[in-house]
């Protein structure tokens, strides 16, 4: 199993002024396509406080690290030169990236005739990515995204504009080789009503007792009506259908409880 790692860039992520979606959205769409994501990290706009995640990612020999935000052209989007600098790679004017960046921002001005096609030097600083690096086309803005191969470490720096960074992971996914490479993991999810974890846990447990391989995880669904509990259990697939039989029993004896699909 590809073992991934996510590191989210943002001082306003830390003061809590932005809610980090990414990550969650990430966690869920690595682990749908095979990957168990391990470790998640934020740190601020810093130059040093972003290599050294990188760098630490990179000595523990971790298969992928996806990198969100930090892209841009303004002042503070540092992550590009912090990733030469894990890389010890020199920053350099990718002629691909720079074209990346001209093509998005002519799109722009035929869209919207107040914004210019004119390649600034803050717009140029989004096409400045590590020696060896591979520019990755953004279909829903201006900064390119950018891979890197370091040893077994596959390095994936995306926008933080979540929008983008969804858009260029899907069109890019194949680099990733994600599908299809290595183990899947299995695993059905369920929403029960009617009453709250604490209800649930003992038929949680007899599933334990009888499954002792499957790994089983429940939290609740706050700001509802009546009480909402997703569950999420994994295990090989030939057993998920029997554990899939014997949670549905179990629910027919909690006084109250309902499966949603």
């Amino acid at each position: 199993m590809i073992l991934s790692e996510i590191l989210t860039i943002g001082n306003e992520i830390l003061r809590g002024e932005r809610t980090d979606t990414n990550a969650s959205w990430l966690g869920n769409f690595l682990t749908e396509n095979g990957s168990k994501v391990i470790r998640i990290t934020t740190v601020g706009d810093e130059v040093d406080q972003i290599s050294g995640e990188i760098e630490r990612a990179i000595q523990s020999k971790i298969d992928l690290a996806i990198i969100t935000g930090g892209l841009g052209p303004t002042q503070d989007d540092r992550t590009l030169k912090a990733l030469a600098r894990a890389l010890d790679r020199p920053l350099k004017l990718d002629k691909e990236a720079l074209e990346m960046v001209k093509e998005s921002y002519s799109e722009l001005s035929e869209n919207d005739k107040h914004e210019h096609v004119e390649l600034t030097p803050s717009r140029k600083k989004m096409a400045k990515i590590p020696g060896g690096a591979k520019p990755l086309h953004n279909p829903k803005g201006t900064a390119p995204g950018v891979y890197y191969e370091k040893g077994n470490t596959k390095i994936l720096a995306l926008p933080g504009i979540p929008k983008e960074m969804k858009s260029v992971i899907r069109k890019n996914i194949q680099i990733l080789e994600l599908e299809g490479n290595g183990h899947v993991e299995n695993f059905r999810t369920f929403k029960v009503t009617g009453i709250g974890e604490s209800s649930l846990s003992s038929a949680l447990e007899e599933i334990r007792k009888k499954f002792p391989t499957a790994k089983i995880s429940s939290y609740p669904l706050l700001g509802k009506e009546t009480p909402e509990v997703k569950v999420r259990i994994s295990d090989e697939e030939e057993k998920l259908k029997d554990i899939e039989i014997l949670f549905r029993n179990l629910l027919e004896e909690l006084n109250g409880a309902e499966l949603n699909e």
